[in-house]
């Protein structure tokens, strides 16, 4: 076991869930390519109403299959909320020729 756990949001899923959020965080995520090789991902966002959401890097670049990339995710409270009520949103790697691949966001205000 680590000696110290990571929170939740930060686990390597493809989704992101951040309860309480004051301010902004930015998590980690490395993906795995499973379709051919060189191949190149482009990031969509649709961020929750409220939040800004910001991907980087923008492109992935794959050269073979079973490759990984990493990348980072950072959401920030962009307006003035007074509910904490969950909202929900999404971001989409892909290919250009048909492969997509899409991960939701949901995130709620401290």
């Amino acid at each position: 076991c680590p000696k110290h756990v990571p929170p939740p949001s930060n686990l390597n899923y493809p989704s992101l869930a951040i309860a309480k959020l004051n301010g902004n965080m930015t998590v980690s995520r490395t993906v795995t390519n499973v379709g051919t090789g060189n191949s190149t991902y482009t990031v969509s966002i649709v961020p929750p109403p409220g939040y800004t959401v910001k991907i980087l890097p923008t492109k992935l670049y794959f050269s073979k299959t079973g490759e990984k990339q990493s990348f980072s995710i950072t959401v920030k409270v962009a307006a003035s909320i007074k509910e904490t009520k969950f909202e929900f949103g999404w971001y989409a790697w892909s290919d250009g020729a048909g492969h997509v691949v899409r991960s939701p966001i949901v995130v709620s205000a401290a």
